[in-house]
């Protein structure tokens, strides 16, 4: 007659809020709700302080490269306006080259989200490119 719960998924949610990261451990669930109610789904959090400080470390480097850029080049950022939604990455039953290449994509979106707010960059950036690499290439 249903009530039976699952785990639907797990992994590591990611955020980033004026430069600092935000990390989480969520678990999907569901329970069925057999023949006279609908199933439920939520999703739990748990906090992972390791991961945030990885992760954190990782995001402080890509910060470094940016403030030395931006002094190279004369001129400033605004880190208030960083903001990056929760991200979830699934780590449940995959290859650990899998995970990281997911880790890897956030790390470079959050960087091109953070040097997009160096005063001045957008005029210099070739078509297509994104704004951390233009960053770089300019400095």
């Amino acid at each position: 007659f249903g009530g039976g719960r699952s785990i639907e998924g797990s992994g590591i949610a990611l955020g980033l809020n004026q430069g600092s990261v935000t990390a989480k451990n969520y678990t999907k669930m569901k329970e069925d709700g057999g023949w006279f109610s609908n199933d439920k789904t939520w999703t739990n959090f748990t906090s992972n302080s390791d991961a945030q400080a990885a992760v954190q470390s990782a995001v402080d480097s890509i910060k470094s490269t940016i403030n030395r850029s931006v002094v190279a080049m004369s001129t400033s950022i605004d880190m208030s306006l960083v903001k990056i939604a929760e991200t979830q990455i699934s780590t449940a039953g995959r290859k650990a080259e899998d995970i990281n290449k997911d880790l890897e994509a956030w790390l470079v979106s959050a960087a091109n989200e953070m040097a997009k707010n160096v005063t001045g960059l957008r005029e210099f950036a070739f078509y297509g490119e994104n704004a951390f690499d233009a960053l770089v290439r300019l400095s």
